[in-house]
């Protein structure tokens, strides 16, 4: 089974994995790979995609600042 936590940290998921019942009654083992998706994925394919900050291409007015 993969389980994917989008978190700051391994240890992050591990006090969620932490918390299961079968991790309790020590019944279950939990393997940890941190991996991080390249952003925006895009730029792999098109040069002309936005590869500053924000990465998720939120607008700066949405966020609150000025233009």
């Amino acid at each position: 089974m993969v389980i994917v936590f989008e978190l700051d940290s391994v240890e992050s998921a591990k006090r969620y994995t932490d918390d299961f019942p079968l991790t309790k009654a020590g019944l279950i083992e939990w393997s940890f790979i941190p991996v991080q998706a390249p952003l925006p994925l895009e730029a792999l394919f098109d040069a002309s995609v936005d590869v500053n900050e924000p990465y998720d291409r939120t607008t700066r007015a949405a966020q609150g600042v000025p233009t």
